[in-house]
């Protein structure tokens, strides 16, 4: 396959990983889908006209039983782009606090392929990175949308990487709705130690 046949933009990506999730969510609420915190991902356009074209993004909603309201929304950048280097850019968390703010959701993410960082927007009176509930890493390394179109890698997102972070974050969201607002005992901000900024 030559190099122009393995690229991918960032929507086709966000298309790919919401139909994955889509089936992991089936089958993790096979039992009671109303209990679930997650029932459908979507890449969804928002604004007005072309600035609806042009911006899609990927989210996350509850199940419809339960409301069918945005349960979880964020920035995915690839790499090897500007924005795409860290999860942690500025410009890249910015963006997805203020989509998390005009939703009304608490949690949002910032995903460059390579880190997914989850944030807490409840926590607002902190410093940016204080408000980082968990990163997870990929496990790869991927450099480039060339990298990241390779199937091989789309695959291990999937079926690797993908289920492990949608149970963590269902736990996450889970132990939130039953302790209440602020009372989340895993909702603690992490060890900036092993925090690069690029």
């Amino acid at each position: 396959m030559s190099t122009l046949e393995q690229f991918i933009h960032e929507v086709d990506f966000c298309g790919q990983v919401a139909s994955a999730a889509n089936m992991l969510f089936r089958d993790l609420a096979a039992g009671d889908p109303a209990a679930f915190p997650f029932g459908e991902a979507r890449v969804e356009g928002f604004g007005t006209g072309a600035v609806r074209r042009k911006r899609k993004d990927l989210r996350i909603f509850e199940p419809a039983a339960s409301g069918g309201r945005l349960a979880l929304c964020g920035e995915v950048k690839l790499p090897g782009t500007p924005e795409g280097r860290s999860a942690f850019d500025d410009r890249l968390y910015q963006d997805a606090a203020q989509k998390a703010d005009n939703a009304g959701v608490r949690f949002f993410f910032t995903w460059n392929v390579n880190e997914f960082v989850l944030w807490d927007r409840s926590q607002w009176e902190k410093p940016p990175l204080e408000r980082r509930v968990r990163a997870w890493k990929l496990g790869l390394t991927l450099a480039s949308p060339e990298d990241v179109a390779r199937p091989e890698n789309l695959d291990f997102i999937r079926t690797r990487f993908l289920p492990d972070l949608l149970r963590d974050l269902i736990d996450i969201i889970d132990e939130c709705r039953l302790r209440g607002r602020n009372k989340c005992r895993r909702i603690r901000p992490c060890m900036l130690t092993n925090l690069i900024l690029i």
